[in-house]
């Protein structure tokens, strides 16, 4: 009853509460100051009022407005905090690399303290660190932390970085990380603006949390869609290059682990139609230096005024291409099959152009000498060189089956050799016909022509 009374009495809690809790603090390393505080014996409340932190140094790297904490008193005689409810509210962060924080630092000779916060939300708050300055910060999670096992779990965080512009518009989260390597993430749902990720399976295996390596990670599931308008360097680039019509948008359905990823689908086109892809891949091998691809496409295409908004991006590059070709090429598109297996890089298909349509099936394979051997299959129904070429005298329709093959080393050994047969090549107002023609050359030229009519 006493104790009951004290708690509740102002002076008590401002001239004996409030300074045993700051020299309590004060003894782990960290520096608090407090206008005000109030327990609440009957709800085993603790309120703190207009807060400050600093470090051993007495550097200032923390305030907040209010900190209202429910905790259960009993778990603490068994070194267990149990928070069931932490309101922060207008928290801000400043800190900075010099700080000096030896709190954190975990002293192996006591006994690990066992965590528990069952509700934790953070309102009106902002973190300015470097060249972050995030503001609208808002959180709402819980924690658990335990020797061998801790537990977050965010239902609803969100914040505005106004240095560039980046809004995280809700993140909810999921994660537990065991023995300090085990992570699993069964829940993940990131939204932006106007990009999203989603996910019902992330496993890593991260021993002392270094994850360069592909091989840590033992599965994940994924499904995301990425817009351009929400990377906050790329659509600056596109505004300072005045190409505000631009917005690339990437959808992407994946899974895989450390040892194969499989793309279900992934689709990137720009909303003024520049460029399109649709197709699946998958990736073998992951963890090998013999890694291994496949890809199959729907559709592939690309507006030649793509150049133009290259050079608006890139102003200082040096494009070397024959621009009216691919101006002349109009708006092409690729439909079919790319891969590489076992050091053999293989693409098949269609491919649609302005002038007219050809199939081609192109291989380009390494061997174990060096040596790079490759060899091409193109078959040309009917193709208008007078409309890619700006020439009349190719005027109609140009029909060819083409095979080549070739080798190289480097700049030290090229060599090439093809076969032609022209069913229809238009010169100069007259129609070729049947015709073959075979030619090889090397590092200086052509040195073999034959044809055979």
């Amino acid at each position: 009853m006493l104790l009951f009374l004290l708690s509740d009495n102002t002076r008590f809690q401002q001239k004996i509460l409030r300074p045993t809790l700051t020299s309590a603090l004060q003894k782990q390393g960290l520096s608090v100051e407090l206008d005000s505080v109030r327990w609440h014996w009957n709800k085993a409340s603790l309120e703190l009022y207009r807060v400050s932190c600093s470090d051993a140094d007495g550097r200032s790297f923390a305030s907040a407005e209010q900190l209202e904490c429910n905790i259960r008193v009993l778990p603490l005689l068994w070194r267990q905090l149990h928070i069931q409810a932490l309101r922060v509210e207008s928290l801000q962060c400043f800190p900075s690399s010099e700080l000096n924080l030896p709190f954190l630092v975990k002293n192996n000779n006591s006994k690990p303290l066992k965590i528990k916060i069952d509700r934790l939300l953070v309102t009106s708050s902002s973190v300015v660190f470097q060249a972050l300055d995030i503001q609208d910060f808002q959180a709402k999670l819980s924690i658990f932390v335990a020797p061998n096992q801790q537990r977050v779990q965010i239902e609803d965080l969100s914040f505005v970085n106004v240095t560039d512009g980046f809004e995280l518009s809700r993140l909810h989260l999921q994660a537990s990380l065991e023995n300090a390597s085990l992570l699993r993430v069964p829940q993940l749902r990131l939204e932006l603006p106007s990009s999203y990720i989603y996910s019902d399976s992330i496993e890593l295996q991260c021993p002392s949390f270094c994850l360069d390596s592909l091989s840590l990670l033992k599965e994940f599931r994924l499904q995301a869609q990425l817009s351009s308008a929400d990377i906050p360097w790329l659509s600056t680039k596109f505004q300072d290059a005045q190409l505000e019509d631009v917005e690339l948008q990437v959808n992407v359905q994946a899974q895989g682990d450390m040892h194969d990823l499989t793309i279900g689908q992934c689709q990137l086109y720009s909303q003024n139609d520049l460029v399109a892809m649709n197709g699946s891949a998958r990736v073998s091998n992951l963890n090998q230096s013999s890694r291994q691809w496949q890809s199959a496409w729907k559709h592939i295409s690309v507006d030649p005024l793509l150049i133009e908004y290259y050079k608006a991006l890139f102003p200082h590059e040096t494009l070397s291409l024959p621009e009216d070709i691919l101006y002349n090429l109009g708006k092409s598109s690729f439909e079919g099959n790319i891969a590489s297996v076992d050091e053999t890089l293989s693409m098949n298909g269609h491919f649609y152009t302005q002038p007219g349509d050809f199939e081609a099936d192109v291989n380009l394979q390494k061997r174990t000498d060096g040596f790079y051997d490759g060899s091409a299959k193109i078959d040309i129904p009917a193709y208008r060189l007078d409309e890619l070429l700006d020439q009349e005298i190719f005027q109609g329709n140009t029909s060819v089956r083409l095979h080549a093959q070739a080798k190289a080393l480097g700049s030290k050994y090229a060599q090439l050799k093809a076969n032609a047969h022209l069913r229809s090549f238009p010169f100069n107002q007259y129609e070729y016909q049947h015709i073959d023609l075979q030619a090889q050359a090397d590092k200086r030229g052509w040195y073999k022509l034959s044809i055979d009519a």
